[in-house]
């Protein structure tokens, strides 16, 4: 195993990551993760790398709505969704994102553009996760009954 400095187990072509991909990403400052967490530099350059791919790494996500009388106002909906990140129109009313956001942020984010008797799903792809808001107790319950997640 190559050794690494002060003899310690290095990584090949290990490389502290550029001052502009830490500073933004997707036009957001990054922060690194507390250095007093951890022990060593190598370790802390280690978690610095792992936390940043974790940040720059885009989810896969659908959104689909249903909006219902008497007020539809799509016009929010769309440009909540559109906010979101990356998209795509697949359907009339469904979405296709990538983003660096969760499931549970972006479905938070477009339910507030939503009335409380609009219906709402999001489903991370990544993560095979799914998120949702006013389906009816029997597609609720038959989701979390059948999902497969990992």
């Amino acid at each position: 195993m190559k050794k690494g400095r002060g003899g310690r187990p290095g990584l090949i072509g290990f490389r502290k990551p550029c001052e502009a991909a830490r500073k933004t990403c997707f036009g957001k400052r990054l922060d690194h993760p507390p250095k007093d967490s951890y022990s060593s530099s190598y370790v802390r350059q280690a978690a610095s790398l792992l936390w940043m791919k974790e940040a720059l790494v885009a989810n896969n996500l659908f959104v689909s709505y249903d909006l219902h009388k008497p007020d539809k106002n799509y016009e929010a909906v769309i440009k909540a969704i559109k906010e979101q990140g990356g998209w795509a129109k697949v359907q009339f009313s469904l979405f296709y994102l990538t983003t660096t956001k969760t499931a549970e942020q972006v479905c938070e984010a477009v339910w507030a553009a939503m009335d409380s008797n609009d219906s709402l799903i999001v489903v991370d792809t990544t993560n095979n996760k799914a998120v949702w808001q006013n389906l009816t107790p029997e597609v609720s319950k038959y989701i979390r009954d059948n999902w497969n997640s990992r």
